[in-house]
């Protein structure tokens, strides 16, 4: 009896300890299925650092909410079985994964990573020690590296340094160095990487939202907005700009060398936008497109026309370029908002002591005297303003004409040739001249009449324009009368002859000459002379004349030709 009695206890003390053993085996079961996710968490952040995967961070973001959820409740779910785990596991689980979820999206800046970073340290609570809030500051850290310019590689040299600066033993306090010294957290340095591609404006040189479609070398096609992050250079194919603002751009990352260092070096590119179209930042929607307002006359509509404000004016012309010179040119010469030339007249009569010399007049002449000054000083600044908003209108229609069809550069050609028009009864420029008759002669034999009359794509400059301003210095040779015998017959007769007239009128006639591409008079005597042996004294020599002038100088215009015949 007393032997059983032994052999009872002994089996319920067997079954003691093996109840402990269980319960023992649990909790440990419970430790390594924790630290098995979070080292696994810790592997897929190391994986994918950098990488910004959508993937990877559904996963450790999951993961992280299971932690925390974990923590908060001190429970944990292992096979059905509520039970709990102790504190030190979970927090070194949460951090850990909460540090390489911030690795994969290092430098992305991603809202909502972000917001699980600052929830964390905002409800940290009297247990947490010096190490957890580290590894939420660092992760806060690799979340903006850089400003969003860097991000972790993926060599081996990269992963070796993030092992040593993310190693999952955080310190008690500054410290504390036993089970890993402090100075390795900053070893993630040695895993930066430059990878931040900005797509500059040519124009204005400034740093513009541009979509990309980023094409590596397995097929896979990325869609993103640069400024922007890009995979491992070694990965890439090719970088496209796919955007209707602006103009196709394609970087070939696979053979191109050139295209290759200069991401690798400056990590820019160069885009130029579509005449049209607002940048993203100005228009991110794209419903202020120019194309849905109305434009101001063309560039022979040199009338004075009431323009839109100023205001106004920079804000369409902004959607044609960006570039600071032609908004300045737009908002200083464009604009033909001006006061009236009463107004003006009468401030001038009041504060220029013009009055003092009428104060001992009568009265009514004196007014008279005083109405008589304002209306002659109204006169001439009436016609001042008048031909600035004039000359306002024109550069406004050619400021529009040169950017719809994207020459901004032609804008000081027809700038240069209307001035010279505007000139000649005041100042005649030959070289101005002569530089008309030669682009008139260049459309004339380049371009053929069906282009010329708008059924094909035009030319720089608009050549009814051309042939306006031709008509206006055609007009003013016409008034001087140089087809006479006072001028260009006695040139033809005798070029030494010296001219009494004044110095600009033989300053016109030097110009008409250079304007018709006159030959040299040792080229005319000798053609003439030639031309007369041929001829000779035939009947037909009044109809033979001008068909031999017009073989022998095939570069001259036919009315002037006719004038030269007639001093053979």
């Amino acid at each position: 009896q007393d032997e059983d009695e032994t052999d009872e206890e002994e089996d319920e003390e067997e079954e003691d300890e093996e109840e402990e053993d269980d319960e023992a085996d649990y909790q440990a079961v419970r430790q390594v299925y924790f630290n098995i996710v979070g080292g696994a968490c810790m592997a897929l952040g190391i994986r994918y650092a950098g990488t910004a995967d959508k993937q990877a961070q559904q996963v450790l973001s999951k993961y992280l909410a299971i932690f925390r959820h974990s923590r908060k409740a001190d429970v944990a779910t292992v096979a059905g079985d509520f039970s709990k785990v102790d504190r030190t596991t979970l927090d070194t689980c949460l951090y850990s994964t909460a540090l390489a979820l911030s690795v994969v999206m290092a430098g992305s800046g991603d809202l909502g990573t972000l917001r699980m970073l600052r929830s964390l340290r905002k409800k940290s609570d009297g247990e947490s020690k010096f190490g957890h809030h580290m590894a939420i500051h660092m992760g806060i850290g690799f979340l903006f590296m850089g400003g969003g310019s860097y991000t972790f590689g993926r060599t081996d040299m990269a992963v070796a340094a993030l092992v040593c600066a993310l190693y999952p033993r955080f310190p008690m306090d500054t410290a504390d160095n036993r089970y890993h010294l402090q100075a390795f957290r900053h070893l993630y340095v040695l895993a930066l990487e430059p990878r931040c591609l900005e797509a500059i404006d040519v124009d204005t040189k400034e740093s513009v939202h541009v979509p990309l479609e980023i094409r590596l070398k397995n097929n896979e096609v990325i869609q993103t907005v640069a400024p922007a992050l890009l995979p491992e250079l070694d990965l890439i194919r090719s970088i496209t700009v796919q955007t209707p603002r602006y103009w196709r751009t394609e970087l070939d990352m696979e053979s191109n060398q050139p295209h290759i260092e200069s991401v690798r070096t400056n990590r820019q590119f160069y885009v130029k936008r579509k005449t049209g179209h607002l940048s993203y930042a100005d228009d991110p929607d794209g419903l202020r497109s120019i194309f849905s307002r109305s434009f101001p006359s063309g560039v022979l509509g040199v009338k004075p026309i009431h323009t839109e404000p100023l205001l106004n004016q920079i804000d369409l012309i902004k959607g044609f370029s960006a570039d600071p010179n032609i908004l300045a040119f737009a908002q200083h010469f464009c604009s033909s908002v001006t006061p009236s030339g009463d107004y003006l007249a009468e401030t001038i009569v009041e504060h220029s002591g013009m009055l003092d010399t009428y104060k001992n007049l009568p009265w009514r002449q004196r007014r008279l005297m005083e109405k008589q000054a304002v209306g002659s000083i109204s006169e001439v600044l009436n016609n001042h303003f008048e031909n600035r908003m004039q000359h306002a209108a024109f550069c406004l229609a050619v400021l529009y004409e040169c950017l719809a069809n994207e020459t901004p550069e032609v804008l000081q050609t027809y700038l240069s040739l209307y001035d010279m028009i505007q000139q000649l009864d005041s100042q005649v420029d030959p070289l101005a001249l002569r530089n008309l008759s030669v682009i008139l002669a260049f459309y004339k034999s380049r371009f053929p009449v069906h282009i010329r009359s708008g059924l094909c794509e035009q030319p720089l400059i608009q050549f009814a324009f051309l042939s306006l301003m031709a008509a206006e210095v055609d007009k003013y040779f016409e008034k001087q009368n140089f087809t006479s015998d006072q001028w260009l017959g006695a040139y033809l007769n005798d070029p030494l002859l010296s001219f009494t007239n004044g110095n600009s009128r033989r300053r016109a006639f030097g110009a008409y000459l250079q304007y018709h591409f006159m030959p040299t008079i040792l080229e005319w005597q000798e053609s003439k002379a030639q031309l007369l042996s041929q001829i000779g004294s035939s009947a037909q020599r009044s109809k033979l004349l001008f068909p031999s002038l017009s073989l022998r100088f095939p570069h001259l215009s036919a009315s002037f030709l006719k004038q030269l015949s007639q001093y053979l």
